[in-house]
């Protein structure tokens, strides 16, 4: 009775070589999956700056389609508290373009927005927390949607 509940070591490895294309499809689509939700949280907030640009209309249109700044970097570890894109603003694009829709950044995701650049480089800072007063004193809320 006990050997049919706990096999032996043998008949596990049995086992598991009789099907190791199973498990190896198995895991081969785990790691797929897996790589698949990494990629789309990870870019979540370029796709949400990129949705707000063609809202607050910010893009180039040389012939068909829309051109955008291009992303260069995106970072959540280069300051403590703000997300910091920066992008590459294409021919026809001005900084002060990007200045003048601070507000609209701001409403896009729900937190205070810098907005500023040099040359050809824009940066925009997302703050990450907002700290509001509760009953229970000061709190913190993460950036979500």
């Amino acid at each position: 009775m006990i050997e049919s509940l706990f096999p032996s070591g043998d008949e596990w490895l049995t086992a598991i070589a009789a099907n190791k294309y199973r498990w190896f499809a198995v895991i081969a689509i785990g790691v797929f999956m897996y790589g698949l939700w990494r990629s789309h949280w990870r870019t979540r907030y370029a796709r949400r700056m990129k949705q707000t640009f063609d809202n607050a209309n910010l893009f180039v249109k040389p012939k068909k389609d829309k051109l955008f700044p291009e992303l260069i970097a995106l970072s959540d570890r280069e300051d403590n508290d703000f997300y910091v894109f920066r992008y590459r603003l294409r021919p026809g694009m001005t900084i002060a373009q990007f200045e003048e829709k601070k507000k609209v950044f701001e409403a896009a995701f729900h937190r205070k927005a810098e907005v500023y650049g040099k040359g050809a480089i824009l940066t925009i800072k997302i703050k990450k927390y907002e700290y509001r007063m509760t009953a229970d004193g000061w709190t913190s809320d993460p950036l979500r949607w």
